[in-house]
């Protein structure tokens, strides 16, 4: 099992604490492609963030590619963060001062502190799968949104990170860029065998998923297996 929650619950300590998680129990395949669904506040947002180690659990176990996350020291969090799992957000978060292609080598960076041959070749590579290859010297902030979000998501691929987290990845693109994009994670998934988690409002973007988990007041009321019609 590449992830899994065993009563898991997420309180945020306050004069008022408040319980975003209760008691989740969930697992996820390698090679799946999720959509995780619901209300703002519901709770999916803070799902994402703890199986991306971004946050921690109050209460139950949390494991990743077999590991006991509870147990690790906030280093080996971070070590494990970088070698298993990719984020993608709404927003791109590329930085500007820097090209494209520098952008896609700070996930080696931030893992290595230095980038081999092979990082820049699969740098180049992941650029080109994305369609924005050309862009590669640009800065980011010369391309537009559509192609930041691409950049964004060849980030992510990096180093063949098993998990990815896209949190509302075309949730500030147009249908056309979304649809694009969303076409791009497909391929990646097919080609790769990754693992996508991908929080969305989208009921649209949902049910071209294979899986949709929908989270309302902290509970998954709803786990099902998505059926797609054969195309001829």
């Amino acid at each position: 099992m590449l992830v899994q929650l065993k009563d898991v619950s997420k309180i945020y300590e306050g004069l008022v604490p408040f319980k975003a998680l209760d008691q989740v129990n969930l697992a996820i395949d390698s090679g799946e492609f999720v959509a995780i669904v619901g209300q703002s506040g519901s709770g999916k947002s803070t799902l994402l963030n703890l199986i991306g180690l971004l946050d921690t659990t109050s209460e139950g176990a949390l494991s990743i590619d077999g590991v006991d996350v509870n147990s690790l020291e906030d280093n080996a969090r971070t070590t494990l963060r970088g070698e298993k799992i990719g984020f993608i957000f709404q927003f791109h978060y590329l930085l500007p001062d820097f090209t494209v292609l520098e952008n896609v080598l700070m996930s080696s960076l931030a893992l290595t502190s230095q980038t081999t041959k092979d990082d820049l070749a699969e740098a180049k590579s992941l650029l080109e799968r994305m369609g924005v290859g050309h862009h590669a010297e640009k800065l980011a902030t010369a391309i537009s949104g559509g192609e930041q979000q691409r950049v964004a998501i060849a980030r992510a691929l990096t180093r063949h990170k098993p998990i990815i987290l896209a949190d509302e990845p075309t949730g500030n693109l147009d249908s056309i860029n979304s649809d694009a994009v969303f076409k791009l994670m497909r391929e990646i998934h097919a080609d790769r065998k990754t693992t996508f988690l991908i929080v969305t409002h989208d009921e649209r973007i949902a049910e071209q998923c294979d899986r949709i988990i929908r989270i309302a007041d902290g509970h998954i009321v709803e786990d099902r297996a998505v059926v797609h019609q054969a195309t001829v």
